[in-house]
């Protein structure tokens, strides 16, 4: 089970309300924090945080050769969203990517351990359905 949907609030960095003109969406200096931590635990950043369509931020690090892509953007609260995707010929093979993307989010669990950050993890399926937090992105 992969909790890829990680809500959190920042002490630091309150949400700020999304505008509706063409400026850049809130987070960036978060998107580069959040970035610049999982470098610091030995992750490779192999795409740099860039803008993701109107709302949020995108940035991918690499685990183990596997690329996992994770993508900011404000809500209520902060919204980190991951994913470890796989080709079509990776999926007709079998190959999974679950080590890699757990791998990832547990190094996420640690730059998001500060006593500054409120966290919630979930699975896609429980945060559609507004099911019930973990306290960590393990099961």
């Amino acid at each position: 089970m992969i909790r890829s949907y990680v809500s959190f609030e920042d002490a630091l960095t309150p949400v700020t309300v999304v505008s509706e003109d063409d400026s850049p969406p809130p987070g960036r200096g978060i998107a580069d924090e959040l970035a610049r931590g999982l470098e610091s635990h030995g992750l490779a950043l192999s795409h740099p945080v860039s803008q993701w369509e109107g709302y949020g931020w995108e940035f991918t690090v690499n685990v183990d050769g596997r690329h996992t892509w994770f993508m900011l953007q404000a809500s209520d609260k902060w919204l980190l969203v991951s994913d470890a995707p796989r080709t079509l010929i990776e999926r007709l093979r079998g190959v999974t990517t679950e080590d890699q993307h757990q791998k990832a989010l547990a190094t996420l669990a640690t730059v998001l351990g500060s006593p500054r950050f409120t966290v919630k993890w979930f699975t896609k399926a429980d945060f559609e359905s507004n099911n019930e937090a973990a306290a960590s992105p393990n099961p």
